[in-house]
């Protein structure tokens, strides 16, 4: 998941402490450099946690990229054109 540009790091930095203490018993202290460096998270558990010491809300800083989900009712539809596809296919028994 992205994350809005350095807003972990630049939070870390106004509560004026280290990554070390950051990170002790979430994650190690060069997977939260990686995080800050790349703004980029797959762990939400991490971010959570992350989050609560940092004193900020995941869902503020993390960047939901609409244009890449699929809609519901497109899964929806797809789902139905395979299950008819199934029962479509014509039974081969061989005697």
């Amino acid at each position: 998941m992205k994350l809005v540009s350095g807003s972990l790091k630049r939070r870390r930095e106004q509560l004026g402490i280290s990554q070390a203490e950051v990170a002790e018993g979430i994650c190690h202290q060069s997977l939260l450099s990686r995080i800050e460096r790349t703004d980029e998270v797959s762990n939400m558990t991490v971010l959570q946690k992350l989050c609560e010491r940092l004193q900020l809300n995941a869902t503020d800083i993390a960047q939901i990229n609409e244009s890449a989900s699929t809609p519901l009712s497109v899964v929806r539809r797809m789902i139905e054109k395979i299950k008819l596809k199934k029962r479509r296919k014509p039974c081969l028994i061989r005697r």
